[in-house]
């Protein structure tokens, strides 16, 4: 789920609990169950390939100052939970599947963009040091490095893909 930024009211600024249950229960959990599914099945092929999609939001906390200058909007907190979460899932099975051959990876975009509008495009790239957000394109080579046969030895690995924004 994305957990798109969402105008808070006043005292009631993150979720009620069955919101935080559904976003944790569809992102987290659901990887959880296809990997376990699927990790078994990969398992007895002694061999094969499990990435993640995560985000920048794997290793740091969203800048909330970028969506308040929209107005009273706030990044939810299921989204960096989940996207933390996931990095413990990909070391998790990194290591429990890396004596059979399965490389376990996440691929962590930065702001990707996606018909934002332009002034908050403006704002967010002034933030990355490239001065600009990625285009979907910007991942296809890492994505295909990782799914490629002569990568043999990558595995546990969180390759962050957001044009320096986590530098600073």
């Amino acid at each position: 789920i994305d957990s798109v930024p969402q105008k808070t009211k006043k005292n009631n600024h993150l979720p009620d609990i069955n919101q935080w249950n559904y976003e944790l229960d569809v992102s987290l959990t659901g990887s959880y169950l296809i990997t376990k599914y699927f990790g078994e099945k990969i398992k007895k092929q002694k061999k094969g390939k499990i990435i993640y999609m995560g985000s920048d939001l794997s290793i740091v906390a969203p800048n909330q100052e970028i969506y308040k200058s929209f107005g009273n909007f706030l990044k939810p907190v299921t989204y960096s939970v989940v996207k933390h979460g996931m990095l413990g899932l990909t070391r998790y099975f990194a290591s429990l599947y890396s004596k059979y051959n399965i490389q376990v990876n996440m691929l962590s975009p930065g702001p990707i963009k996606n018909k934002h509008k332009k002034e908050f495009v403006k704002v967010v790239s002034s933030k990355i040091p490239m001065q600009r957000m990625g285009n979907l394109d910007d991942l296809d080579d890492t994505l295909i490095y990782l799914l490629n046969e002569n990568n043999k030895f990558i595995t546990g690995q969180n390759i962050v893909v957001d044009g320096g924004r986590t530098l600073i």
